[in-house]
């Protein structure tokens, strides 16, 4: 449940129109001011109206992006132009790179290029509006979770290089698998425990509760708490996607495991995390909830007090 709602407006401004006539004969002719709303909860937000020009939905875009809240919809209140025309650049941002392979953010110094880690939008409902990754790599890209299987957005992954693997943290969040599956090919992932009716053909079920290594930068780590078969994506050490397993709560300023969505066994939970301790990482990825990024010393002392907070938790 949302603690709260906020709502924040984002105005155009004035657009001259060449050579029509003004209020007076002292002022240019203009199209009114139009707005965008964001109304946002904790971590996720809807857009009402997106403006009428490119240049305006570019800056609508960045604006959005700026908010750090995961964009589930534009809803468009009616058909004129001035409500609508600018949701391309809005609906082109996604994926949006979050950070390089080497870790540092897109927006503090990371390497130019594709290369690196995407927020990719386009939240599905079946998902319960889960976040979806996607990491572009030499050794194939990858696919953390489902997002929806939105033209658009199969277009930029297309031209981002594609999917190699789809890897599923855990039974919630599959959604469209089967689409991105057939369209790219791509190899999924998914811990054996979870596999469902809808999931039952997935080409790589993982057994057990030790690391499984998918290749030289990616490691399965799984997770069970959540649901039986959670598993969190290690790649590097860098990234650790955890799906739902642990996110960055901003309410009380830690990371921590969602007590009141544990499916399966809250101890459990705390056992898996307990694991993630001698894992270097410096970033932690989550399908709900913030992300966080510290220097890997500090992400560890964060998992650290994470722990303590779960063990101080009645089961």
């Amino acid at each position: 449940m949302l603690d709260r709602l906020s709502i924040d407006v984002f105005n155009s401004g004035y657009k001259q129109v060449p050579g029509g006539p003004g209020w007076d004969d002292r002022s240019p002719a203009t199209w009114p001011a139009s707005t965008s709303t964001l109304i946002a909860g904790d971590t996720q937000a809807v857009l009402v109206d997106a403006l009428m020009t490119t240049v305006e939905g570019e800056r609508l875009a960045t604006w959005v992006r700026d908010s750090a809240k995961q964009l589930r919809a534009v809803f468009v209140t009616h058909g004129h132009a001035d409500h609508f025309f600018g949701a391309g650049p809005v609906l082109a941002a996604f994926p949006d790179r979050l950070a390089d392979l080497a870790g540092r953010p897109a927006a503090d110094g990371a390497a130019p290029g594709p290369l690196g880690v995407y927020h990719c939008g386009y939240h599905h409902e079946d998902s319960f509006g889960a976040t979806s990754y996607l990491v572009v790599r030499p050794g194939g890209n990858v696919l953390v979770d489902s997002p929806r299987y939105a033209a658009p957005l199969v277009k930029r992954i297309e031209a981002l290089g594609g999917v190699r693997t789809l890897f599923l943290t855990h039974q919630d969040d599959v959604a469209d698998h089967d689409k991105w599956h057939k369209h790219f090919g791509c190899e999924r992932v998914l811990h054996a425990a979870d596999v469902g009716a809808g999931t039952r053909e997935v080409e790589r079920p993982i057994q057990g509760t030790e690391a499984v290594r998918l290749d030289d930068e990616l490691t399965v780590i799984p997770t069970p708490g959540h649901t039986r078969g959670s598993a969190c994506l290690l790649l590097g050490e860098q990234f650790l996607f955890t799906g739902d397993h642990l996110a960055w709560s901003e309410r009380r300023g830690q990371i921590v495991g969602f007590r009141d969505a544990c499916w399966y066994d809250w101890g459990t939970l705390v056992e898996s995390t307990r694991r993630l301790l001698p894992r270097r990482f410096s970033w932690l990825l989550p399908g709900h909830g913030r992300r966080c990024h510290f220097e890997a010393g500090e992400m560890a002392r964060q998992m650290q007090r994470c722990v303590a907070w779960m063990e101080s938790v009645a089961r």
